[in-house]
């Protein structure tokens, strides 16, 4: 498939979109959505994941990154076009998404905020914020769901830069009430829309590599909006200062992962060890010792999947001069050793 049959494809309602579409036709009437109602095939509905709102045992209570992945693959974004017509259906959900207005209109609402969002707009959405979006029409509205478990380890080298996205990112990997939203407004630019597609044929058409280009292609987009859109992109209209100091304190460790202590952190940002360790509970909801033992290890899967060092290397370049005791951590953590991870994962 190439981008032309692509854009034919989405352009044209699919199965659900057509029984969606009858579904808001009949909701203008109240007869009508009760015939609508009676005549409903109910293990379709259920089989395909479809909302229903009048029907509340359709809706769940949020949606999980484990419906688009399998916990043993190593996929790590999912593609799809938004339903025209599907229902408003405020929800949360346990990954990164990132919507894409190719055609046409909708409008977002994201906590007590509504907003239009218009063709070439781009809206990053973090995981376990409530929202919603609306398209009751044909527009066009490309959905791309980002993978949380795996998110630092896919985007390590563009999580330690310093711009707009790696500190929402990162807000949002470690900080609570994070950063709701960000919005790009890349308007009839032909290329941002030219890579949404192409990652979109990578999902769709699924050849041999296609998930590390799926990874680059997501890369060089987040890059391509950066260069032309970083100093007009929008935010929500506060911005807590503990969002700030998570993001501070965690580049630092991050920064500095391989021999730093919470004395390092402390007099870097001259606070007292106390209450450096209080600070970082308080703006991360997470200890100094996780955080280093997560960016370590997120670090060490990097070097199993896409070179042929060592572990005993890897375990020291990540700082643990105790190979044996960084296996240990390490296969608490993923229930695998470095060497059977890298067996199944290798990249190379």
């Amino acid at each position: 498939m190439n981008q032309q049959e692509l854009h034919n494809r989405i352009t044209t309602l699919n199965d659900y979109e057509l029984f969606y579409k009858d579904y808001y036709d009949a909701r203008k009437d109240k007869q009508s959505l009760q015939i609508f109602l009676d005549n409903l095939d109910i293990e379709f509905v259920k089989e395909h994941n479809l909302i229903i709102p009048d029907l509340k045992d359709t809706i769940p209570p949020i949606y999980l990154e484990e419906w688009f992945f399998d916990t043993s693959s190593k996929q790590n974004i999912f593609v799809q076009k938004h339903n025209c017509y599907s229902p408003n259906n405020p929800h949360k959900h346990n990954f990164f998404e990132l919507l894409y207005v190719l055609e046409g209109s909708c409008k977002q609402t994201i906590g007590d905020i509504s907003f239009d969002m218009k063709k070439g707009d781009v809206c990053l959405i973090p995981p376990e914020i409530i929202h919603n979006i609306s398209v009751f029409d044909e527009s066009i509205v490309i959905d791309i769901v980002i993978r949380r478990a795996t998110f630092e380890d896919m985007f390590l080298n563009f999580l330690r830069s310093n711009n707009i996205l790696s500190k929402f990112f990162m807000h949002n990997l470690y900080a609570p009430q994070a950063t709701d939203y960000i919005i790009f407004h890349t308007n009839d630019d032909k290329e941002i829309e030219s890579l949404i597609m192409d990652i979109f044929l990578e999902y769709i058409n699924k050849e041999i590599y296609f998930n590390e280009l799926l990874n680059n292609n997501l890369t060089s987009l987040f890059a391509k909006i950066l260069r032309n859109y970083e100093d007009t992109c929008e935010l929500p209209p506060e911005v807590n200062k503990n969002r700030t100091q998570a993001y501070e304190l965690v580049r630092f460790i991050k920064d500095n992962y391989k021999d730093i202590t919470l004395d390092d952190v402390a007099k870097h940002f001259h606070f007292t060890i106390e209450y450096t360790s209080r600070l970082i509970k308080k703006v991360t909801n997470s200890t100094f010792t996780k955080i280093l033992r997560t960016t370590r290890l997120d670090i060490s899967l990097a070097l199993l999947t896409d070179t042929n060092i060592s572990i005993s290397d890897i375990s020291n370049e990540i700082g643990y001069e105790n190979v044996e005791h960084f296996i240990r951590i390490f296969k608490n953590q993923y229930n695998l050793t470095p060497s059977e991870y890298r067996k199944i994962y290798s990249t190379i």
